[in-house]
């Protein structure tokens, strides 16, 4: 199944505990952009991917289907390579907001150093917010706990919708490895 993603095997490991400002991933309505960050398009006409979304002074990484004509999306992003040692623990946080949700899903998932994939965290269908996003909610936090399988690593977000069914939108606030 080789590197599932594409990502950059070359870049040097980054240290543990992680957690990059996406206030520096770029101006907004402009595609996700951090050094060693993988945001990437992997199905649909549309190449949809993770644009820098900015609500109430919060810096996000959003994908939205909104207005996309084609049927089938799906987009990653992933972290850049991390530092890990084989055997070791390291919990993963993930924060997000849900709008519009009406069953389009975000898998949570751990590769390994090569980009394979080691295991999925989760495949999270939000369901809470079907009418838009509710006004100074705070993001869902979710955690997990992963186990190194080798000296590197990479935690992957990946989109799934389909138009026009399954079209949530979803904000990625912070992913931290720690």
């Amino acid at each position: 199944q080789g590197n599932l993603y594409g990502v950059d095997l070359s870049q040097t490991a980054r240290t543990i505990p992680f957690a990059d400002d996406f206030s520096k991933g770029g101006a907004e309505k402009t595609a996700f952009t951090l050094p060693g960050w993988l945001n990437k398009a992997l199905e649909g006409k549309g190449k949809r991917n993770f644009q820098n979304k900015i609500v109430g002074g919060v810096h996000l990484a959003q994908i939205s289907l909104f207005k996309c004509t084609d049927p089938e999306n799906k987009c990653v992003l992933v972290t850049p390579r991390l530092q890990m040692k084989a055997g070791s623990s390291y919990t993963v946080d993930l924060t997000y907001h849900a709008g519009y949700t009406n069953g389009a899903t975000l898998t949570i998932q751990q590769l390994d150093k090569d980009g394979k994939l080691v295991k999925t965290l989760e495949v999270i269908n939000d369901q809470s917010s079907p009418n838009g996003f509710v006004k100074n909610k705070p993001g869902t936090k979710k955690s997990y706990t992963i186990t190194g399988s080798a000296d590197a690593g990479y935690i992957a977000v990946l989109y799934e919708g389909k138009v026009p069914e399954r079209t949530t939108t979803y904000q990625v606030e912070a992913l931290t490895v720690k």
